[in-house]
């Protein structure tokens, strides 16, 4: 073998090397980001669903398995309450069965937005819930967010009172927040994920339960009709009876109404290098190889070309 050859085949092997190294990673790259990439940053999606339907369960699952960012209402207005302004007290008065003044809501959500919104797509848990903070978040969405994909996410229950007994029988972690159900916990005083104590919400209560239901019926079906009315997608997921995984897989077929768009480098159309990220195809070595040898290459292109 001499060595022109010898020079050939060492150049060849190199490219074969390197072409499926730079395929292997841009693979370990798309599926480490995948669950980042399903849902475009500026996209905003409104949970409804009763109390006890499973929507703050499906939140915190969007969030540490799609990278989501969640405003969950009911956390914003305990910590109102709980930091005992003026603000706090109105609210705590409200969170007794009734609702928060839809200004007074809206503002918050507003500030929380402001602060949170651009970098990961955005859940909001619990908001709106009447007709009127619709309209105000429609109005807020248009002046301050125009450029976002917004869609509604209804979760539906069939069985209200299997509702009332779970909400009744549920523990908060008063350090993180963590819901459980007294049922599936040997210890029902201390929280499994970080040792805090656990404890009943105040209006956790089963007369309250109801109250909130019925509060809840009247509004959510007005919401869905103005939604349906002026276009917005209503994704309705049905929640009785079922998993939360169940419930989670099925939210995750909605999901690419509102993927990123692909953005295509300009000005090359060639199926081996880096900016056409579509191409997956799997590296077949001799192919690679003629290719290498057959093909011209482009001035960006990640490959060693063939010595002549």
């Amino acid at each position: 073998m001499n060595s022109g050859t010898r020079n050939i085949l060492l150049v060849a092997l190199v490219a074969v090397v390197g072409v499926g190294l730079f395929y292997s990673h841009k693979q370990f790259i798309a599926k480490k980001g995948a669950a980042s990439s399903v849902v475009a940053p500026k996209t905003i999606l409104a949970f409804l669903g009763a109390p006890g339907s499973g929507k703050g369960t499906l939140a915190k699952q969007a969030v540490t398995q799609l990278h989501f960012t969640s405003l969950s209402t009911g956390d914003l207005c305990r910590v109102e309450v709980a930091s005992g302004s003026e603000k706090g007290k109105m609210i705590a008065e409200y969170m007794k069965g009734g609702l928060i003044p839809d200004q007074v809501m809206t503002e918050m959500v507003e500030s929380w937005l402001n602060a949170h919104a651009g970098t990961e797509p955005i859940i909001l848990d619990g908001y709106p819930r009447t007709k009127n903070q619709a309209v105000m978040l429609a109005d807020l969405l248009k002046t301050k967010f125009a450029d976002y994909k917004f869609g509604v996410v209804s979760l539906n229950i069939t069985n209200e009172e299997e509702v009332v007994q779970r909400i009744a029988s549920r523990l908060v972690c008063e350090n993180c927040s963590a819901v459980y159900s007294k049922k599936a916990l040997t210890d029902a005083t201390t929280c499994p994920a970080c040792g805090g104590a656990l404890g009943v919400r105040g209006d956790d209560t089963e007369e309250i339960v109801r109250e909130r239901l019925a509060v809840f019926n009247k509004n959510n079906a007005e919401i869905i009709a103005y939604y349906t009315q002026v276009g917005t997608p209503v994704h309705t997921l049905t929640v009785s009876g079922v998993t939360p995984e169940q419930i989670f897989e099925e939210f995750n077929k909605i999901l690419p109404a509102y993927a990123p768009k692909k953005e295509v480098s300009s000005g090359c159309s060639c199926s081996h290098c880096a900016c056409s990220m579509a191409h997956e195809e799997p590296v077949a070595t001799v192919d690679v190889v003629q290719e290498l040898v057959q093909e011209p290459v482009h001035e960006h292109s990640h490959m060693v070309p063939a010595v002549k």
